[in-house]
């Protein structure tokens, strides 16, 4: 036992040594290459000073690197409650509109057509507007609103509505039978019957004609109703028409005839629309349409997405919440686990997506420009998105953007992964996130719970191992790992030691030791990126991602959390400052100082701002691709005209799509001129 701890002591020392880095309670200076043992204690302090590690840390030595009633006569009736839907969709080249009344009249061509519209939202009120339509574009004056083409809306009535369950599909509408009475009690579309459908819906009934709105890639072509009916027959085609059993074209509208028992007969007509934005859908349906409550429970899920031209579907999935700030918002994000690797809409491979609200950015498009630069400036892992519509439940949410999630896997961050506690520390790779939400969203209670490991904590209930950095402004870092329970104090202490040591350097100048740990290239292309787009959510504080690999260096990225970039927050409002470059906290005012980071800079801005140059196109192309669907997500979430917490009054004066695509433009053409200023006279 002596002879391992006499082991133990000198791998510690060796990479100290090597790093001249320090644990975060004290400070080593650094030496230069030094291979002779030094016996050190690192004692790690718990945040709430009531757990300690007074155990000699070990590091190597070396750089550190149901059932239905069918036709004739009474019903048995199926009570419960049944949620609202908040779905609707247009045929052919319709676009569906969440909660509103069609307009009576539109107008098309270079003219344009006052129009009133009545918008029904989820608690029963209705607010009227007039909108005046005709041509609109990206950068068209402020007098124009998105048109939705007339469609089944998402919301109303005629859409139809969800349940889980037959027993809380809506109740039967009985009625006393005659000899003419001829009439549904209810007419449903269930998954059971239909194995194309992503959820259970049921049609609306009124007078002489049944409506239901379903997701893009619904198969219209062959479905089986479950109805009920109070008469002697119902037609289709000629045939009769049997509950579950008789598969009917709804394709285009289709004529039932309804025969009472004294032979009157009248016609009825099913219209059965597809929502048409122009996206593909994504349904999501969890295990008896339970609510998704929380960011840490995953409820179990069946899954389908795509369009009319392929869909994937699953039923091995599952779904919780995500996110901070952005969780408290009426429309909310969710993070996604699949038992199977899935490649949805031209994504690359994986168990694990994200699907981001977009709820605070009007445009719904500033993650979309972060990923455009992110390649253009040629960071090495940038998360694929794609737009969806997103249905919970039945119900229409709006639209989101499908995201790959951050996470090491070779289709994701290709950095070395690991499996084993006993891989050697500078034989693996580690993906770090700044989270500041770490500690200030766990009680004092929860941290006692942590257990010290090293140079860290581990944190049993959430798998997750995290530690301190003091060296620039102090943030905590997590070590994003699904295998973080095989992580062994040496591993936590390892990386802790490289993140100081280069942040030491930074602050001290040290420009050889700084660029022998950190990629610079890498940090400048990220900082400039994030300096362009104004987003001051990015400094060091917060979804910040940083990585190392197998004898590599300290690199940053890939780009997460943009909704508060340009201009969509107070403290990014400004076109002309330069925050990040001289925020402490961001590391970057140290790092400019240095003469050799400042060329590298210099240069760099160069390939920055062709990248901007293109971003007015990116910007059209995307508006365009959102425009329909972008009508239909403001007319689910109301939001156009105001401003959440936050966010400048520009914002709410931009109260329309349009205005808020060429807000976003505007922003960012002066950001571009007021920065091509600034690094020039650098």
């Amino acid at each position: 036992m002596f002879f391992r701890c006499l082991a133990l002591f000198c791998a510690v020392i060796c990479l100290l040594a090597t790093l001249g880095g320090c644990a975060p309670q004290h400070e080593v200076n650094a030496p230069a290459n030094v291979t002779t043992a030094v016996t050190t204690t690192n004692t790690t302090t718990a945040p709430d000073n009531t757990a300690t590690n007074d155990d000699t840390t070990t590091v190597p030595s070396g750089d550190p690197t149901g059932s239905s009633t069918d036709n004739h006569g009474a019903t048995t009736v199926e009570g419960g409650t049944v949620p609202t839907s908040g779905n609707t969709t247009a045929t052919g080249s319709h676009t569906t509109t969440n909660g509103v009344t069609p307009p009576v009249s539109t107008t098309q061509g270079s003219g344009s057509t006052t129009t009133t519209t009545v918008t029904t939202r989820g608690d029963g009120t209705a607010s009227t507007t007039n909108t005046t339509s005709g041509t609109t574009t990206a950068t068209a004056p402020d007098t124009d609103a998105p048109v939705v083409p007339a469609g089944l809306l998402p919301g109303t009535p005629e859409a139809g509505t969800s349940f889980a369950t037959l027993a809380r599909a809506p109740q039967d509408n009985a009625v006393s039978v005659g000899a003419d009475t001829k009439q549904f009690g209810r007419f449903l579309f269930t998954t059971s019957d239909n194995k194309s459908l992503p959820f259970n819906v049921a049609c609306h009934i009124e007078g002489d004609r049944i409506t239901a709105l379903l997701p893009a890639n619904a198969d219209l072509a062959a479905l089986k109703p479950n109805f009920t009916y109070y008469g002697d027959s119902v037609l289709y085609n000629g045939a009769v028409l049997t509950s579950r059993s008789t598969a009917m074209d709804l394709t285009q509208d289709a004529a039932l005839t309804l025969k009472a028992n004294n032979g009157s007969t009248r016609t009825v007509t099913v219209h059965i629309e597809t929502i048409g934005s122009g996206l593909p859908s994504f349904s999501l349906s969890t295990s008896g349409y339970a609510a998704i409550d929380n960011t840490v429970d995953y409820k179990a899920a069946t899954f389908s997405v795509g369009d009319a031209k392929a869909t994937v579907k699953g039923a091995d999935c599952s779904v919780k919440g995500r996110g901070n700030t952005t969780w408290s918002y009426d429309k909310k994000g969710y993070t996604l686990r699949f038992d199977t690797k899935y490649s949805l809409l031209g994504l690359r491979e994986s168990k694990n997506y994200v699907l981001l609200a977009l709820h605070a950015d009007r445009t719904l498009m500033r993650y979309r420009l972060g990923e455009y630069l992110s390649k253009a400036m040629g960071l090495e892992f940038t998360m694929g998105s794609a737009f969806v519509d997103l249905w919970l439940n039945g119900e229409y949410q709006g639209v989101y953007a499908l995201v790959e999630k951050i996470e090491v896997e070779p289709a994701r961050v290709n950095i070395t992964d690991y499996v084993s506690p006993t891989v050697p520390v500078n034989e693996m790779g580690y993906l770090l996130e700044f989270d500041k939400h770490l500690y200030n969203s766990t009680t004092e209670a929860d941290r006692k719970k942590w257990t010290v490991l090293g140079n860290g904590f581990y944190d049993a209930a959430t798998n997750e191992v995290f530690f301190y950095s003091e060296a620039l402004g102090g943030h905590w870092l997590t070590v994003r790992t699904t295998n973080a329970k095989n992580l062994t104090a040496n591993h936590v202490t390892y990386i802790a030691l490289v993140v100081e040591t280069a942040a030491k350097a930074l602050k001290s100048g040290d420009w050889a030791t700084a660029s022998k740990w950190m990629d610079v290239e890498s940090f400048v292309n990220w900082y400039l990126i994030m300096e362009y787009l104004n987003n001051t959510d990015t400094d060091m504080e917060s979804s910040v991602y940083m990585y190392i690999d197998v004898g590599g260096k300290l690199k940053l990225g890939p780009l997460w959390d943009l909704d508060n970039c340009a201009g969509n927050h107070t403290e990014t409002v400004s076109t002309t400052a330069h925050p990040l470059y001289d925020s402490k906290d961001g590391w970057f005012s140290y790092l400019f100082k240095m003469p050799e980071a400042k060329k590298i800079l210099r240069a760099r801005w160069a390939a920055m701002k062709k990248a901007a140059d293109g971003i007015g196109k990116v910007i059209d192309d995307t508006a365009a691709e959102l425009k329909d669907a972008a009508a239909l997500n403001f007319t689910r979430w109301d939001i156009l005209g105001t401003a959440l917490a936050g966010q400048p009054a520009a914002v709410a004066k931009a109260d329309t799509y349009a205005k808020q695509v060429t807000y976003l433009k505007n922003y960012l053409a002066e950001r571009k001129t007021a920065l091509d200023a600034f690094y020039s006279a650098l």
